[in-house]
C-alpha cells in the first residue's frame, strides 16, 4: 500500500512538472517584440533612398546563438521568409522636388523624420528576425549615417545590430549600406518581458 502511494506521488510530481514546464515554454515563446525606430535627415541636401525588409527563419532554431556577430545570427537562421519589406522613403524625387508625398507637413526646416510602423512579430513563430534597413545616396560626397542603438545579449533573447559607430554612405546603389538588426530567441525555456521593445534611429547628414 505505501509502495503504491509513493507511487502515485511521484506520478503526481512528474505530471505538475511538466505542466509547469510547459507553462514555463509557452510564456517564455508567446510573446511580441516590437521595432520602435526613426530614420531620419538633418539636411535638405541629403539626397537618399531608404528601404526596410523583416525577414525570419523559416525554422524554429530556439537555441542559443555563439556569439553576436550578425553575419553568424544570419546564418544560424538559416532559410529566411520575408515578412515585409517596403520602401521606407526618398528625400528627393528624380525631378529634384522634395517628396511631399512621403513626408507631407513633416519636411520643414530641412528636416524630415519617418518613423517605422507595423513592425510588431511573435517570438513564437520564429526564433529570429532580421530586420534590413538599406541606405543608398545620390550625394556626391556621400552621406554619414549615425546609429543610435544598445545591444543587448541576456539568458532569454540576444539583439545586435550590424553598425553601432557612424558609417559613411558613398554615392551610387552598389554602394548602398545595410543596417541589420537581429532578435534572436537564445532559450525557450527562459521567460522574454511581453511587449519587448527594440529601440534605435538612423540619423543622416551629408558627409
Amino acid at each position: 500500500m505505501k509502495k503504491r502511494v509513493k507511487l502515485f506521488t511521484t506520478i503526481a510530481s512528474l505530471c505538475l512538472a511538466v505542466a509547469l514546464m510547459a507553462f514555463g515554454v509557452y510564456a517564455a515563446a508567446n510573446v511580441t517584440y516590437n521595432v520602435n525606430g526613426t530614420v531620419s535627415y538633418v539636411m535638405t541636401d541629403v539626397l537618399v533612398n531608404v528601404s526596410t525588409k523583416l525577414e525570419k527563419s523559416t525554422t524554429v532554431v530556439k537555441k542559443a546563438v555563439e556569439g553576436t556577430d550578425v553575419t553568424a545570427i544570419k546564418a544560424e537562421a538559416g532559410t529566411l521568409s520575408t515578412v515585409k519589406e517596403e520602401p521606407l522613403f526618398t528625400t528627393i524625387n528624380a525631378d529634384g522636388a522634395a517628396n511631399d508625398e512621403v513626408f507631407d507637413a513633416a519636411v520643414a526646416g530641412g528636416k524630415g523624420t519617418k518613423t517605422l510602423t507595423g513592425y510588431t512579430y511573435n517570438l513564437a513563430e520564429s526564433s529570429i528576425y532580421i530586420l534590413t534597413i538599406k541606405v543608398e545616396t545620390t550625394n556626391a560626397a556621400g552621406v554619414n549615417v549615425t546609429p543610435t542603438f544598445t545591444e543587448e545579449v541576456n539568458d532569454a533573447y540576444e539583439v545586435v545590430a550590424s553598425h553601432t559607430a557612424v558609417e559613411k554612405v558613398e554615392k551610387g546603389a552598389e554602394n548602398a549600406v545595410e543596417f541589420v538588426f537581429c532578435v534572436v530567441l537564445r532559450d525557450v525555456t527562459k521567460q522574454v518581458p511581453e511587449n519587448t521593445t527594440l529601440n534605435f534611429t538612423l540619423e543622416m547628414a551629408q558627409a
